[in-house]
């Protein structure tokens, strides 16, 4: 199974004009060097960033849960996130990420 995108991808400024080519290359094996990946996690935190060049080890690119965000590095990603948990308060009220985004990718 090959890796699930949100819709609605949230993009950094250092990846915006790139982000399709991007993912071309890690949907086709190659993890660009300081890209960051946001995902909806399966755990207990709700958002996970994941280096995409962590991606080369199979377990993890099997189990990796749906990418939201592509970022040019740990404090963008960073920055990415915490704009996913603005959007959602601001929309809903609270800090229910998991149901903002579900809500949303159904467009």
């Amino acid at each position: 199974m090959g890796i699930i995108w949100y819709k609605s991808l949230y993009l950094g400024a250092l990846v915006r004009k790139k982000a399709g080519r991007i993912k071309r290359k890690i949907d086709t094996g190659t993890y660009p060097p300081g890209v960051y990946l946001v995902t909806l996690s399966e755990g207990k935190a709700v958002l996970e960033l994941i280096p995409a060049s962590e991606l080369k080890v199979a377990c993890v690119r099997s189990q990796l849960p749906t990418v939201v965000g592509i970022a040019g590095g740990k404090a963008e990603a960073e920055y990415v996130a915490s704009r996913i948990v603005q959007d959602t308060w601001e929309a809903q009220g609270d800090a229910d990420v998991r149901r903002f985004l579900e809500s949303e990718d159904r467009g």
